[in-house]
């Protein structure tokens, strides 16, 4: 019999552990993409970032980050 892959929900593989670990609101901030527009994040918008676990930062040439 083949050995079962395990799944993010399983709770003894890496991301089971890691995601059973978060709280709500860290689970729900890694749903979270930030845009922003010009070169450099703000102090304010770095703030937001930690404070509410954004899961990703999109840049693109269009908003100036690149």
């Amino acid at each position: 019999m083949p050995t079962p892959i395990p799944t993010p929900s399983d709770p003894s593989s890496l991301p089971g552990r890691l995601l059973a670990g978060l709280t709500p609101a860290q689970k729900v901030g890694q749903l979270l993409i930030l845009g922003f527009d010009g070169p450099a994040l703000s102090p304010e918008l770095r703030a937001v970032i930690e404070q509410c676990y954004i899961g990703g930062v999109s840049l693109s040439a269009v908003h100036g980050n690149v």
